[in-house]
C-alpha cells in the first residue's frame, strides 16, 4: 500500500470516526414506554373524551418513568391527529403530587404533577389521541393516554 493510500485511508477512518462520536449528540438514542401517567383533565373536564375550541387547552395530571420509578423533568403533551401529525405542547413545570406517592407507594414520584395551558390555536378541527412525553438520558419516555380531544 502506497503512503498516498495509507494517508488517505486515514483520514476516511478518522472522519468516520468523528461522525460517529458526534452522533451521540443528536436526539434520542432510544424509546422507552411508561406505564405510569394519568391525565385527569382536560379544560377541567375529567370525560374520556373531551370537545374543546381551538385556542388555550389546559392539561393537568401526572407522569412518571415507570423503568425507573423516577419522574423526568422535561415533558410534553403529544396530540395526534387521524393522519398521524403530531403536536408538541411543553410542560413548564412539575408539581408536588402527594397523592401518587401515597397510591403507587413510590416515593420517586413526588413531583410527578403537571398543569399548564397550551396554545393550541393551529390545531385542525378533529380527534386527537394523546401520549406524554418524558425526556431523560438521550431517552423518550412515552406513555399513552386512553382519553381523546376533540377539537371543534
Amino acid at each position: 500500500m502506497s503512503v498516498r493510500t495509507k494517508a488517505a485511508t486515514s483520514f476516511i477512518v478518522a472522519t468516520l470516526l468523528s461522525l460517529v462520536a458526534c452522533s451521540d449528540d443528536a436526539g434520542p438514542k432510544s424509546h422507552v414506554v411508561s406505564t405510569d401517567c394519568w391525565l385527569d383533565a382536560i379544560n377541567g373536564d375529567r370525560a374520556d373524551s373531551v370537545r374543546s375550541s381551538p385556542g388555550t387547552i389546559s392539561f393537568g395530571g401526572w407522569a412518571a418513568d415507570s423503568t425507573t420509578n423516577t419522574v423526568p423533568v422535561d415533558m410534553a403533551i403529544k396530540l395526534i391527529d387521524s393522519s398521524g401529525k403530531s403536536s408538541l405542547f411543553s410542560a413548564s413545570k412539575r408539581l408536588s403530587r402527594p397523592d401518587v406517592v401515597s397510591v403507587t407507594n413510590k416515593t420517586g414520584y413526588l413531583m410527578s404533577g403537571y398543569d399548564f395551558k397550551a396554545n393550541g390555536a393551529s390545531l385542525a378541527p378533529g380527534e386527537y389521541g394523546i401520549s406524554i412525553e418524558m425526556y431523560r438520558d438521550k431517552s423518550n419516555v412515552s406513555c399513552a393516554i386512553s382519553k381523546k380531544l376533540v377539537v371543534k
